[in-house]
C-alpha cells in the first residue's frame, strides 16, 4: 500500500499541463516563453499546497477532477447554503475557516508522508497506509455557528459514520443547534471535502434605541407687517411661537430590551438594550408620567436652544428702556418696543429684541439678541449673546456670540464669535476694529480706501480651548471616583452577608455611582459638541466681493498682511499652512 500511494502522488503532479517544455519555442516569443513558465511555476505552487495535496489525492482515488485552481476556492463555491447565511455571516467564517483549514491540512500531510517513510523502511507489500476520515471544525467568534469539513481517510481507514460525527460534536461540547438531518446526509453519502454547518445557534437581537419625534419646528420665522408701499412697521411682528400648558412638543419612542440568543454550546448569547434617547427637556417643559411624551408645563413662548425646547412667558416693554423703567432682570424673553437709552443693563435667560435704537448699554442673553434699527455703543456699549446677534448696524461695540453675528455693516467693533460673521446684506462693509471668529467671515466689502486698519482673525477661540481640557479634567476626576465606587461596590456585593450598616453603605454607593456614571455620559456629550465645533475651525474662510489694505489676517496661527486691493476674494488656510488669497468667489 505504500508503494501505490507513492504512484498516486506522482500521478497528481504528472497530469499537470505539459508546458514545461519551453526550449523549442521560437526566438520571435519571448513573452510567450516567460508566460509559460510563469503558468508552470503557478501550478506547481498551487499543487504543492497541502489542502491541494489531501483533495487530489482524495480526487485520484474516487475518479474526481484534480483541481489547478486554489481548492478553497472551489470549497467555498460548494459550500452546503444554510437559511439566514447572512445573520450568521456565513461567508465570512468560511473564509476565517479557510486559513484554520490550512493548518490540519498540513498536519494530515505529516501523518500521511510519516507512514510513507515507515513504509520505505519495511518490506512495502506487508506495511498498509491507514488514516481513519478526520473532522475539522471551526467555531465563529460567539460561537453562534460551527462550520466543518470532513478529509477522507487514507488507506485502509475508517469511513465517516453518523455515529462517530454526532460523538465528535458532543466531544467539541455543542449541544444546540444540531443539523441532524445534514449531518446523516454527509455520513451516509460519505460527502468528503464539502464544507458545511454542522451546528447552528439562535442568534440575539439587539433592543431598538429610542427616538424622539419633535411637533414644534427648532426654527420660528420672524415675519414683520408691511404696508402697501412695502415699508416696515416693527410694532407689529409675529416674533414669537405660543404654546399653551399641556400642549405635545415631543413624543418619546422608549428602547427595547432586545432578546437573548443561544450558541451551539448551550451558552446564552446576551442581547443590548437599546439606548435612551436624548430627550430635548428645557425650562417649564415637563415629561408624561409614562415618559412617552414631552408637554408644556407653562403657557407662554417656547422656542429652541443650546439644544432644548424651552417655555418662557416674555417680559414686554411698550416704550423705551430709559430712567422711567430701570435696568432689566428676567428669567426668560424680553421685548422692548422702544429703544435703549444709553447706560442700562439689559439681562435676560431668553431672547432680547429691541424694536428701535441701542445707545452704549450694556445688553446679555441665552439666546439671541436682535436689534432692528442697529447700535452705537460709543466705545462702552457691549452685547453678550449665547445664540446669535442680528442687527442693522453695529457702532464702537464690543460683541460676544456663541452664535453666528448677522449685520449690515460693522464699523470700529470689537468682534469674538464661536461661529461665523455675516455681513452680506445692504451696505455690507467692515470698517476698522477687530474680529475674532472660529469659522468664516462673509461680506461685501472689507476695508476702506482711506486706509483703515483692520484685523480678522480666524480658527479656535481661546476660551473654547479652555473649556474642553476643563472638561477632559472632569471627567478624569469622574472616572477616579467611579473607580473607587465600583471596588467598593463589587467587595461589598461579594459578602455572604450584609449587616444593616453595610447594606446602607452599599445602596449609597450605588446611587453615587448611577449619578457619575449621568454626569460623565452628560460631559462626553458637552466634549463631541465641542470638538466637532473646533473641528470645523479647520474649514474657516474669509469671502468678500472687495478687500482693501490695510487688513491683517490671521487663520490659526498663520498671518498674511493684505497690502494691495482684492476682489471676489477667497482667503483660507492651504494644505500646506499658507494663508491664500484667491479670486473664485463671484458675487451676483
Amino acid at each position: 500500500m505504500g508503494e501505490k500511494y507513492k504512484n498516486i502522488f506522482k500521478n497528481i503532479f504528472g497530469k499537470k499541463r505539459d508546458i514545461s517544455d519551453v526550449q523549442d519555442l521560437p526566438e520571435e516569443y519571448p513573452a510567450l516563453s516567460e508566460t509559460v513558465k510563469e503558468e508552470n511555476k503557478k501550478n506547481e505552487e498551487i499543487l504543492a499546497e497541502p489542502l491541494q495535496i489531501i483533495f487530489n489525492t482524495w480526487a485520484e482515488e474516487t475518479g474526481k477532477e484534480i483541481l489547478y485552481r486554489p481548492v478553497s476556492d472551489y470549497l467555498s463555491e460548494n459550500a452546503y447554503d444554510i437559511e439566514d447565511a447572512e445573520l450568521f455571516a456565513y461567508d465570512l467564517n468560511i473564509k476565517k475557516f479557510l486559513f484554520q483549514l490550512k493548518y490540519f491540512a498540513k498536519k494530515r500531510i505529516e501523518e500521511r508522508n510519516k507512514l510513507i517513510l515507515e513504509s520505505d523502511k519495511e518490506d512495502s507489500s506487508a506495511l498498509e497506509i491507514s488514516l481513519d476520515f478526520k473532522p475539522v471544525i471551526y467555531f465563529s467568534k460567539k460561537n453562534e455557528i460551527a462550520v466543518m469539513i470532513i478529509f477522507p481517510p487514507i488507506g485502509g481507514g475508517k469511513h465517516v459514520e453518523y455515529g462517530l460525527l454526532m460523538d465528535f460534536l458532543k466531544q467539541e461540547g455543542i449541544k444546540n443547534g444540531i443539523n441532524d438531518k445534514l449531518i446523516h446526509k454527509i455520513a451516509e453519502n460519505r460527502e468528503y471535502m464539502r464544507l458545511f454547518a454542522a451546528a447552528k445557534g439562535e442568534l440575539s437581537e439587539d433592543g431598538q434605541d429610542g427616538k424622539v419625534i419633535e411637533h414644534i419646528p427648532r426654527e420660528i420665522e420672524i415675519l414683520y407687517a408691511e404696508d402697501e408701499s412695502g415699508n416696515v412697521d416693527f410694532k407689529e411682528m409675529d416674533l414669537f411661537k405660543q404654546i399653551s400648558k399641556g400642549d405635545l412638543i415631543c413624543d418619546i419612542i422608549l428602547p427595547t430590551e432586545g432578546k437573548n440568543g443561544v450558541d451551539v454550546k448551550g451558552n446564552i448569547i446576551a442581547a443590548k438594550k437599546g439606548k435612551n434617547a436624548f430627550v430635548p427637556k428645557g425650562i417649564n417643559t415637563v415629561l408624561s408620567e409614562d415618559g412617552t411624551k414631552l408637554l408644556a408645563g407653562i403657557d407662554g413662548y417656547i422656542s429652541f436652544q443650546n439644544g432644548l425646547f424651552r417655555i418662557a412667558e416674555v417680559l414686554e416693554i411698550s416704550g423705551d428702556v430709559d430712567l422711567s423703567v430701570g435696568n432689566l432682570n428676567f428669567n426668560g424673553d424680553i421685548v422692548i418696543r422702544g429703544d435703549v437709552h444709553g447706560g442700562f443693563k439689559i439681562n435676560a435667560d431668553g431672547n432680547i429684541i429691541v424694536c428701535g435704537m441701542v445707545e452704549d448699554s450694556f445688553l446679555n442673553s441665552g439666546g439671541d439678541i436682535t436689534i432692528h434699527k442697529g447700535m452705537n455703543g460709543n466705545h462702552h456699549g457691549e452685547l453678550h449673546a449665547k445664540g446669535n446677534i442680528r442687527c442693522t448696524f453695529l457702532e464702537n461695540t464690543t460683541i460676544f456670540a456663541e452664535g453666528d453675528i448677522i449685520v449690515n455693516s460693522l464699523v470700529c467693533c470689537k468682534v469674538f464669535c464661536d461661529r461665523s460673521v455675516f455681513v452680506e446684506d445692504g451696505l455690507g462693509v467692515i470698517i476698522g476694529g477687530s474680529i475674532m471668529a472660529m469659522q468664516s467671515v462673509k461680506a461685501r466689502i472689507i476695508g476702506t480706501k482711506a486706509n483703515r486698519k483692520s484685523e480678522i482673525t480666524l480658527g479656535t477661540l481661546p476660551h473654547i480651548v479652555n473649556e474642553c481640557e476643563e472638561l477632559k479634567n472632569s471627567i478624569k476626576n469622574i472616572d477616579e471616583v467611579l473607580s473607587v465606587l465600583h471596588k467598593n461596590i463589587t467587595y461589598l456585593r461579594g459578602l455572604n452577608e450584609l449587616s444593616k450598616q453595610k447594606t446602607v453603605i452599599l445602596s449609597q454607593a450605588e446611587e453615587q455611582f448611577k449619578l457619575y456614571t449621568e454626569k460623565k455620559e452628560s460631559m462626553l456629550k458637552q466634549l463631541e459638541m465641542i470638538k466637532n465645533q473646533m473641528g470645523l475651525a479647520e474649514q474657516a474662510t474669509i469671502t468678500c466681493s472687495v478687500i482693501y489694505p490695510p487688513v491683517r489676517i490671521n487663520i490659526n496661527g498663520q498671518i498674511k498682511n493684505i497690502d494691495e486691493m482684492s476682489k471676489n476674494a477667497k482667503i483660507f488656510l492651504s494644505k500646506e499652512n499658507e494663508v491664500v488669497v484667491s479670486s473664485l468667489i463671484e458675487f451676483t
